[in-house]
């Protein structure tokens, strides 16, 4: 990966690669991150690695694959990821269509995936109407890791951990 680069969100400086384990919040995403970033010291301004590389238009996302989706600046208007059902705050994937909306880091969720929560087989991505999580008990919609043999349903985020959590004081 490139050591700087120029981004369309920061056009007026050079972003720099850099290692800190310190926490910050993505300016394109404005979700927390931590670790490898690009910045700029200048503006204090970071960039999470996956946002600094996000290409402009998925034609196929396997959670939508009616229509691409397309890298979008922030609106004022109240949207969640149809992913990880948290709130778009910042650049997003839509597909205006349908009103479907996807974090640039839910972008990443695999189709498939192993959990502790259910070792004895693989999980896969599924479109959901309405859902009960065998992993937290709470209702979920829009998106589910399923296992079809077993018959139950885990969201995203009690899979893979919620990326976008708060960083702790502590």
């Amino acid at each position: 990966m490139a050591r700087s680069i120029s981004h369309c969100t920061h056009p007026n400086h050079e972003l720099v690669k850099i290692l800190r384990e310190t926490f910050y919040t993505c300016d394109m995403c404005k979700q927390h991150g931590i670790g490898i970033r690009y910045r700029c010291d200048d503006c204090d301004f970071d960039l999470h690695q996956h946002c600094a590389f996000c290409p402009d238009t998925i034609d196929s996302y396997f959670a939508h694959p009616w229509h691409s989706v397309t890298l979008s600046p922030p609106t004022t208007d109240s949207r969640v990821c149809d992913i990880c059902r948290e709130p778009v705050k910042g650049y997003s994937y839509r597909c205006v269509p349908c009103g479907f909306d996807l974090h640039p880091f839910c972008a990443l969720i695999p189709q498939t995936a192993k959990t502790k929560l259910h070792s004895c087989h693989r999980v896969t991505m599924a479109p959901a109407s309405q859902f009960k999580c065998n992993g937290c008990g709470e209702q979920g919609c829009v998106c589910r890791y399923r296992c079809g043999p077993c018959g139950v349903n885990f969201h995203p985020k009690c899979v893979h951990g919620s990326p976008f959590r708060k960083p702790s004081t502590t």
